[in-house]
C-alpha cells in the first residue's frame, strides 16, 4: 500500500477515544447499562456473549458468532427499554476522554486533516463526542427513543464485523484513498479498518496479537500527536 499525505484520521471509540470505567471493554454500552441500574446482570451477560462468540470464531464458525452478536445486540437494547435518557447523561457524561484526545482533535483540525468516528458503540456518545470536539463524522450504533425513553430497539450500523466495509465508505464518501488513511484502535473488531488504510495505530491494544497488525501502538493520545508532528510537514500536509 502506498503513502500519501495524511488527509484522514479515523478513530474509534470505546476504549480509544473514551475510557468508561466499570468493564473490560471501557465502553458506552456498558456505561449506559450500568448507569440504568442494570449494571450486574448487563455485565454478566455481556461476558456470557463475548466468550460464547470468542468460541464460535476459535471453531471457525461466522456465521454463529454473527448471530450470538446480534443476540447480545438485541438483548440490550431490551434491557434499556423505558429508561429515560435524561436520567443516564449525568452519569455518562461528560466523555471520559483517553488523556490527550481533545488535544489530538484539534490538533488534527488546525493542520486541515479530517477526522472521525467509527464505532461498535452507542451513537448517543459519539454523537455527542462529534459535537463537542467539531468532527467531521461519527457513525455508531443506533438506539432509539421514544418519547425522552429507550424504546427496546436499535439500529447496528456497525457490526463488529463490518467495521473495515464502514471505514472504506467513510473513505468513499469523503473521496480520500486508503494511502491517506489513519486509523486508530484497540481490539479485535478493528483488524478489518486497520487493513483499510496506510496508517495503522493502536491505543492501548487489549490483546498480545493485536501488535502484530499496527504499525505503531500508544497509551495516550498525547503521544499520537508528539508521533504525528515528527512525521508532519506543516507546510505540505504530508509525512517526512
Amino acid at each position: 500500500m502506498s503513502f500519501s499525505p495524511l488527509k484522514m484520521v479515523i478513530m474509534d471509540m470505546d476504549g480509544t477515544a473514551v475510557q468508561y470505567e466499570g468493564s473490560s471493554f471501557h465502553s458506552s454500552w456498558d456505561a449506559i447499562g450500568i448507569a440504568s441500574g442494570k449494571g450486574e446482570e448487563w455485565l454478566k451477560a455481556g461476558e456470557q456473549y463475548y466468550r460464547n462468540i470468542r468460541e464460535c470464531e476459535k471453531k471457525g464458525e461466522p456465521e454463529q458468532a454473527k448471530q450470538l452478536y446480534i443476540q447480545w445486540f438485541d438483548l440490550n437494547c431490551q434491557m434499556l427499554e423505558g429508561t429515560e435518557v435524561e436520567n443516564l447523561k449525568t452519569q455518562i457524561f461528560p466523555p471520559p476522554y483517553t488523556p490527550g484526545f481533545p488535544e489530538f482533535c484539534a490538533y488534527l483540525e488546525k493542520a486541515g486533516i479530517l477526522r472521525g468516528i467509527v464505532s461498535s458503540g452507542v451513537d448517543l456518545v459519539a454523537d455527542r463526542i462529534k459535537e463537542e470536539l467539531n468532527l467531521e463524522f461519527a457513525v455508531a450504533n443506533k438506539l432509539h427513543l421514544l418519547e425522552g425513553k429507550f424504546s427496546g430497539s436499535g439500529e447496528m450500523d456497525v457490526p463488529l464485523w463490518k467495521k473495515g466495509e464502514l471505514v472504506a465508505k467513510v473513505m468513499q464518501a469523503y473521496g480520500v484513498n486508503s494511502g491517506e488513511v489513519a486509523y486508530i484502535g484497540d481490539h479485535e473488531n478493528d483488524v478489518g479498518a486497520w487493513e483499510k488504510v496506510a496508517w495503522k495505530l493502536g491505543m492501548n491494544l487489549k490483546r498480545p496479537e493485536l501488535f502484530f497488525h499496527v504499525d505503531e501502538h500508544f497509551h495516550d493520545f498525547h503521544e499520537v500527536k508528539e508521533w504525528l508532528k515528527s512525521k508532519f510537514n506543516g507546510n505540505t500536509k504530508s509525512f517526512k
